[in-house]
């Protein structure tokens, strides 16, 4: 289950800008894992980084099931647009 999701700000780069956003997912390690493999199958992109995982029994599940509840930052990427080279080049880059 994704729990939540929340954009962050966008990172201009040389020849590109990062585009960041945090999750919460939860669910039983295959589910999470299924949901990485499938990010991973998507025509564009996206990395995964900074994941916390954290166990989780689950009160509500039948036989109080263990379940995963992971934190992490998926990071797309897209071309830069015309103008924003030269916002990027101002500001310097972050990251």
């Amino acid at each position: 289950n994704l729990m939540s999701y929340r954009p962050e700000n966008e990172v201009p780069d040389e020849y590109y800008v990062r585009v960041p956003m945090s999750l919460s997912l939860r669910g039983r390690f295959h589910q999470v894992a299924r949901f990485f493999f499938g990010v991973g199958q998507l025509d564009r992109v996206i990395n995964i980084e900074d994941i916390e995982m954290k166990l989780v029994r689950d009160s509500a599940a039948p036989s109080g099931e263990i379940t995963l509840e992971v934190n992490c930052l998926a990071t797309a990427f897209r071309a830069k647009r015309d103008g924003e080279a030269a916002a990027a080049g101002a500001g310097g880059r972050r990251r």
